[in-house]
């Protein structure tokens, strides 16, 4: 029994993913939103016709995002740290570190827009080589956490109902390409686009949603 789990506190903490998500897919439209279809949507083609001033807000918003993200992500210890206090804190360390790199790589991706303008097309390797790592790096923390996350529900009775795992919102992202070309236009660039940040939107509101009930179960408890 999760004895000094703290519901109403998860609830806000799925909130902040929530908001993290929001925020990045706003990013991500400022990017590439236009009317196009999956098939036809390539992302940095689409962003070097952006305006400077537009991608600069897409970048700007990125670090912001993945704070809120990395404070969304703090569920995890709250949800885990009864039943394995070490494994709660390297679950929530991996999603942290997943958001708070892909924050920045999504700041720095705005330059890939600047590239397409020919303001710093010499640095284009360059550039590319940095967000390939940033993106590894990313990738890595975000599937390890996940694994990790799968083996703590299903391993204990956690606050996280055993269903919530078919949502795992990283490996839903690895859909992206598969679905793209039965994407119809003009939704593209919002649905492949946006597709990484829709993923963990949906699993943070099922979350906010799980808690939310939480609460409502214990204040007719009481």
């Amino acid at each position: 029994m999760q004895t000094s789990v703290n519901s109403a506190f998860l609830v806000r903490l799925a909130a902040f993913g929530i908001m993290g998500g929001l925020l990045m897919l706003f990013g991500d439209m400022c990017f590439y939103l236009r009317p196009i279809s999956g098939a036809d949507f390539i992302d940095n083609a689409l962003m070097n016709t952006v305006h400077t001033d537009r991608l600069i807000i897409g970048g700007v918003v990125g670090p912001l995002a993945g704070l809120l993200y990395a404070l969304g992500s703090m569920m995890y210890y709250l949800a885990f740290r009864d039943h394995n206090r070490l494994l709660a804190r390297i679950v929530t360390t991996l999603f942290v570190v997943m958001f708070v790199i892909g924050g920045t790589y999504h700041a720095i991706y705005t330059t890939y827009g600047f590239v397409g303008n020919g303001d710093i097309y010499y640095t284009a390797e360059k550039i590319s080589g940095l967000i390939a790592a940033l993106q590894k790096i990313s990738f890595v923390a975000g599937i390890s956490g996940s694994v990790l996350f799968i083996y703590m529900v299903l391993r204990y009775k956690t606050i996280f109902p055993k269903w919530i795992l078919i949502f795992t919102p990283t490996f839903w992202t690895l859909l992206n390409g598969p679905i793209a070309p039965y994407i119809p236009y003009p939704a593209g660039a919002v649905i492949i686009g946006g597709w990484i940040n829709i993923c963990f939107i949906a699993f943070f509101a099922l979350c906010y949603v799980v808690f939310a009930k939480r609460v409502k179960q214990e204040v007719a408890a009481a």
